[in-house]
């Protein structure tokens, strides 16, 4: 017995907005169409979308699942999201593991592309701590219950 892959399904209202939007702006391949149903590939994953009127859900007010779609270039497709006219929902933003940005789709889902960071390693960490006993200025983390100081 073996699981090989997993297919996330959004529901929407309105199918064929749903379709033109993934078609036409996000590098999608349609898998299968089932008619009440499309599935695409994205990379190494799928995402469906469905009809809400026939499938097994019913599209909600308020959506509450992202598709996180990971980039080469969050800013580069921040641009090119900007010049399709995707509403931005939060522009890009750059943390300690990840850069990423956030779009709305016309269902009102949450669209997010993102990149990983490189962490530091752990000589940098090192020194961190020895630079932050010294008092010096710093800027700031908390991870998993764990402050990290950065200058």
């Amino acid at each position: 017995m073996k699981a090989y892959s997993q297919i996330t399904f959004f529901y929407y209202d309105d199918l064929k907005a749903a379709q033109e939007f993934y078609e036409k702006i996000f590098p999608v391949e349609l898998v299968q169409d089932q008619r009440k149903a499309r599935i695409y590939r994205i990379g190494k994953s799928f995402f469906g979308i469905v009809d809400g009127r026939k499938g097994s859900l019913r599209p909600q007010a308020v959506p509450s699942a992202m598709l996180t779609i990971i980039v080469d270039d969050v800013k580069e497709w921040h641009e090119y999201l900007i010049s399709k006219d995707v509403r931005v929902v939060k522009g890009t933003i750059s943390g300690t593991y990840i850069e990423t940005a956030y779009y709305r789709d016309p269902g009102g889902y949450i669209i997010e592309t993102q990149r990983f960071l490189k962490q530091r390693d752990s000589k940098t960490v090192r020194r961190i701590k020895t630079i932050y006993m010294d008092k010096r200025p710093f800027d700031k983390f908390l991870s998993n219950g764990r402050l990290f100081v950065f200058i």
